[in-house]
């Protein structure tokens, strides 16, 4: 995919959320690459915390139907180094289980 789409696809998607403020603007950055994936960031603003879930989640579901319909695929759990159903791994805060 080329970079210019997905950032393009990133901010329209942040701009479809009603709790994401449009100023300052969404900003979308590609921050680099690796042998599978090309690595993005989406910075966006809420106008308080108590708005921060439930913006998030609008947007995850945003960002990803912009994805889908645009026909770009993102790498399957396994192609990221994920770990299988039901082994735990470390982070921060606690331990995270894949089922």
């Amino acid at each position: 995919s080329e970079p210019e789409q997905v950032m393009g696809l990133l901010v329209e998607a942040a701009r479809e959320v009603p709790e994401i403020l449009t100023d300052p603007a969404p900003l979308a950055m590609f921050k680099g690459f690796s042998d599978k994936s090309l690595d993005f960031r989406l910075l966006v603003w809420v106008e308080s915390i108590e708005l921060e879930l439930r913006a998030q989640n609008a947007l995850r579901v945003a960002v990803l139907r912009k994805l889908e319909t645009a026909g770009i695929v993102m790498p399957s759990a396994a192609a990221r180094g994920s770990p299988p159903p039901g082994e735990r791994t470390s982070a921060p805060g606690g331990t995270l289980t894949r089922t």
